[in-house]
């Protein structure tokens, strides 16, 4: 089986992460923290190992996914703009819901691996425990599509600009527009744990 949704996650993940990394590395007054080159270096170096175990892990997921989606389900005939906005609807709910989970003390010792770096860098989207890299991150993305049965040309362009979207803006570290959010988060740790409106209704939105 020819597993198009990895493929677009992982070219997009290592093309976006890649990225960073060159502006990381040479134009570093992007970053919204100062930090020298050997430091990024090191840290990089220490999140490569995680980070491909979990670009592994992901391959089983994908293929379960992919495989529902292409041979079990018949597609929705909604339009694109309502495909969407179920989609950024329920995703939300359950990002939000579950990320605000894994801060419990309970699941925190999971996600505090995530809460290494308090100044995020772009590969470092993933990086974090396995468990949670599933529950927390692939979970919420997919069920919506399995849900209300997307058609597969809008799964794949979600997983797409998902994953360019939560490496680039929600953990590059760059002084770009939306890139706050995510990274007040990190260092704020009790705030924007969504990515929508979410938090705006939990009262736990921080405005940077």
């Amino acid at each position: 089986m020819n597993l198009i949704m990895y493929q677009t996650f992982l070219n997009t993940f290592c093309v976006s992460s890649l990225m960073c990394f060159f502006v990381d590395i040479f134009a570093p007054h992007y970053r919204v923290n100062n930090v020298s080159r050997e430091t990024i270096l090191t840290d990089y170096q220490n999140m490569l190992p995680r980070v491909a175990g979990n670009l592994v892990i992901s391959y089983p997921y994908f293929y379960i996914v992919e495989k529902y989606i292409t041979q079990i389900i018949q597609p929705n005939t909604y339009s694109l703009l309502t495909n969407i906005a179920l989609w950024v609807l329920l995703m939300d709910i359950m990002f939000y819901s579950i990320h605000r989970a894994f801060h419990c003390k309970y699941l925190y010792h999971y996600h505090s691996i995530h809460h290494t770096y308090r100044y995020t860098y772009g590969m470092g989207a993933i990086y974090a425990h396995w468990i949670e890299f599933i529950v927390a991150n692939l979970i919420p993305i997919s069920v919506p599509m399995l849900l209300f049965k997307f058609p597969f040309y809008i799964c794949n362009n979600i997983v797409l600009c998902a994953t360019f979207y939560t490496v680039v803006i929600s953990h590059g570290g760059f002084k770009i527009p939306l890139s706050g959010g995510h990274l007040y988060h990190h260092l704020k740790y009790k705030y924007n744990f969504g990515l929508f409106r979410m938090d705006h209704l939990m009262k736990t939105n921080y405005l940077c």
